[in-house]
């Protein structure tokens, strides 16, 4: 009985520290553990993306493209003439009627044909020279008077297709010779004219003829001729140039810019050659004489003009 008595006491004794273990034990079950953090790498926006965004956040909004400029005005076409040269043409041939003889009145007509075909393209030009020659007393049976040498020059300029140069109220000086050129005087015919270089004459066809090339190809000629007898139509100036220039140079043979200067007269003229060169010149007509002033000009060079021309004189 001992032995069982005191297996009893001993459970007895165990039996709150039993309890107290269990009362112990925490009454709600354990909270489910917290979901992780986002790493930083899960929770930032892609390097690329973020910059592609940044860009898209920095470029500004495109500019309005600017307006189309407007077109440019059109220029204005030259005044048409035509109307004011026949008005004063008629005026003009109406005081060679009245003051001149039956020849100059019909050369009046006749030149004021050629005037009028000017007008629309050299239509400033043409009436300069037609008003002048008309305002100019005592002058007005001249085909082309002295005084006025310096207006028919532009409206001969502008009628071969060079840049006419603006009028004034004093004759304009000829252009100066290119450098280096030189002057021939020829005393037994009377006249002096520029150069590139001196040379001695030759004889063509009768004529004492000068001919000098210069650097670019052109070659220069003077020639004296016998002077006309008679009328100096068209038609005897041709006849006159061609013994210098030949038949194979007559092409499209075109005078103009016909004009007077005290007794004696000029002309100007422009040709072109079988083979390709062209002549341009003036023709100086004297009681005493024709001198005739050319250029031969080859293909692709420019012809040297009116400083040319113009640096004849009269002895």
């Amino acid at each position: 009985m001992s032995v069982v008595r005191r297996a009893i006491s001993a459970w007895l004794a165990l039996t709150p520290a039993l309890l107290g273990c269990s009362s112990a034990a925490p009454r709600n079950p354990p909270a489910s553990p917290a979901a992780p953090a986002p790493t930083a790498a899960a929770s930032a926006t892609p390097p690329a993306e973020a910059e592609s965004k940044a860009e898209s956040k920095a470029e500004p909004a495109p500019l309005p493209s600017p307006p189309e400029p407007e077109p440019a005005p059109a220029a204005s076409p030259p005044a048409d003439h035509v109307a004011e040269v026949s008005e004063a043409c008629t005026k003009l041939c109406a005081q060679a009627t009245e003051q001149c003889s039956a020849k100059s009145a019909r050369k009046c007509r006749a030149n004021c044909e050629r005037y009028e075909g000017l007008a629309a393209s050299c239509g400033e030009a043409t009436l300069a020279a037609v008003h002048c020659q008309a305002a100019t007393p005592g002058l007005v049976c001249s085909n082309v008077v002295g005084p006025c040498a310096a207006e028919f020059q532009r409206l001969s300029a502008c009628e071969s297709g060079q840049t006419p140069t603006t009028a004034s109220d004093t004759p304009a000086a000829p252009a100066a010779l290119p450098a280096g050129w030189v002057k021939l005087t020829d005393d037994s015919a009377g006249f002096s004219v520029g150069l590139p270089k001196l040379a001695e004459p030759q004889t063509e066809n009768g004529n004492r003829t000068w001919r000098v090339q210069d650097a670019a190809g052109v070659s220069y000629v003077v020639a004296v001729m016998p002077p006309f007898q008679g009328a100096v139509t068209d038609k005897v100036l041709v006849q006159k140039m061609l013994v210098i220039l030949g038949q194979r140079c007559q092409k499209d043979m075109k005078i103009h810019g016909r004009f007077q200067s005290g007794v004696n007269e000029a002309v100007r003229f422009d040709s072109n050659c079988m083979s390709g060169e062209s002549w341009h010149g003036m023709l100086r007509i004297s009681q005493k004489n024709v001198i005739m002033t050319a250029e031969i000009v080859p293909p692709g060079k420019t012809p040297l003009g009116e400083a040319y021309y113009y640096s004849f004189s009269y002895l």
